[in-house]
C-alpha cells in the first residue's frame, strides 16, 4: 500500500553531511562544557583551607550582612558544601555566632 519512499542518493548524501555537522557541534558544545566544569572545580577547592583563620577570611565575613552558606559561597566562588564547612570553622574559632536556622540551614552573626 504505502510506506517510505526510498531516498535518493544526492538526499541520502545531503542528510548525511546534516547529520555529521550537528555531531560536531554536540561534540565542540560537550568540550567546552566539560572544560567550564573544570574550572569551578579547580577554583572551589584552592587555596581557602590554608588561611582558614587567616585576616583576608575574617574581614570579608565581617562586613557581610547576612552570613550564610549561600552567602559565603557566591563571595568566594565555592560549593555550597565548602561555605558550610567554612563557617562551621568559624564557629568552633568563635569569630561568629548562629542567631537562628535548622540541620539544614544556619544564619550566623560576627562577634565584635
Amino acid at each position: 500500500m504505502g510506506g517510505v519512499k526510498k531516498k535518493s542518493i544526492s538526499q541520502m548524501a545531503k542528510a548525511q553531511a546534516i547529520s555529521e555537522r550537528k555531531d560536531i557541534k554536540k561534540e565542540a558544545k560537550k568540550e567546552t562544557k566539560v572544560a567550564k566544569e573544570a574550572k569551578v572545580t579547580d577554583v572551589s577547592t584552592r587555596g581557602l583551607f590554608i588561611d582558614m583563620d587567616g585576616d583576608r577570611l575574617v574581614k570579608e565575613v565581617s562586613t557581610m550582612k547576612v552570613i550564610t552558606p549561600f552567602e559565603v559561597a557566591s563571595k568566594f566562588k565555592v560549593k555550597i558544601s565548602v561555605a558550610k564547612d567554612i563557617l562551621e570553622e568559624l564557629w568552633r574559632k568563635g569569630y561568629i555566632t548562629p542567631v537562628s536556622g535548622n540541620n539544614r540551614i544556619r544564619v550566623f552573626k560576627f562577634n565584635f
